[in-house]
């Protein structure tokens, strides 16, 4: 019951952003070089770039630094650890244009190849091929060993071709790769989960695992065009975890089987308060919901979130 609660809690923390705290400031992503190409610092790009202090505060491991900006003055250098410990830093405009100034001579081919996410993308869907894609495709098709063995391998495999071609053919932000991940997944859950609610019978379910799949990975792609990272990793974060509440909630519901048995040759009569088909169709909405309930975090706080910053509320979940 103390996991339920912390559930329920961090929803409704989500569902009541601080923005509405007064006093807000605003802070917006700068880049670090004057091409605007390094928006996100990695430990990679500071080696190359020799970043060291006094301008650069940085010192020891770290998983990515951001630049923010509240007036053209004064900027915040947020530092993500390996621990998920995010730590700020204030820089002057002096600061500020020495780094630029020593990021700006990086060779281009460098910066474009540590900031692009297609890399990312091609592995994220390759493994979503080999655990969700292909297995719901293979149960979709037959239902012999042969037939499914070879409809899995077809899709497993065909996942990271189809993959590259997408990634050859157009950029790919962190944002995108992120979310298309987080969506593909949970599209392959709701989508089985939706034939489960309907009564579909076993290909049918794996036929809605499969396209569901497919299509949140599309939709993820497409809709996180225009999101930052820390939005789509939000975004990611409100639907598992609005996932997660809508489970504990209807665990707490349905409480014991009650099973009755009237005579010694028919088996017990067992019923719970809430039905499994019930209990899913709770998960499956509020997955759906949490959605655009997580983008309400980075989008209204008054600072600026950081991916690292969302990463670190799961912590409280233990």
């Amino acid at each position: 019951m103390n996991l339920i609660r912390r559930l329920v809690i961090i929803g409704a923390l989500l569902s009541f952003p601080v923005s509405r705290m007064t006093g807000q400031i605003v802070e917006r992503p700068v880049p670090f070089d004057s091409a605007g190409l390094v928006t996100v610092m990695t430990p990679y790009l500071a080696e190359k770039a020799a970043l060291r202090p006094p301008w650069w505060p940085v010192s020891g491991d770290f998983t990515d630094a951001r630049l923010f900006t509240a007036n053209d003055s004064t900027y915040v250098l947020a530092v993500t650890r390996r621990t998920g410990v995010v730590e700020r830093y204030t820089l002057s405009a002096t600061d500020r244009d020495a780094i630029r100034a020593v990021v700006s001579r990086l060779p281009r081919a460098v910066v474009v190849a540590r900031n692009d996410a297609r890399n990312a993308f091609v592995k994220n869907q390759t493994i979503l091929g080999i655990i969700a894609y292909g297995p719901a495709f293979a149960g979709a098709i037959a239902d012999n060993g042969a037939g499914a063995t070879a409809g899995y391998l077809v899709v497993a495999g065909g996942t990271f071709f189809a993959a590259s071609e997408i990634s050859r053919r157009t950029s790919i932000s962190r944002a995108q790769s992120d979310l298309a991940t987080n969506m593909g997944h949970n599209g392959a859950l709701a989508g089985w989960a939706t034939m489960y609610v309907l009564r579909g019978s076993r290909r049918v379910q794996f036929s809605g695992a499969f396209v569901g799949g497919l299509g949140g990975a599309t939709l993820g792609l497409g809709i996180a065009r225009d999101m930052t990272e820390a939005d789509a990793v939000g975004a990611a974060f409100g639907s598992d975890i609005g996932a997660l509440i809508g489970w504990g909630a209807t665990e707490a519901i349905r409480g014991q089987e009650t099973c009755t048995q009237p005579n010694q040759v028919l088996p017990p009569n067992c019923t719970r308060s809430f039905s499994n088909r019930a209990e899913v169709t709770v998960i499956l909405a509020s997955g759906i919901i949490g959605y655009p309930m997580g983008v309400l975090y980075p989008r209204n706080a008054h600072y600026s979130v950081t991916p690292g910053d969302i990463q670190t509320l799961w912590g409280t979940t233990q």
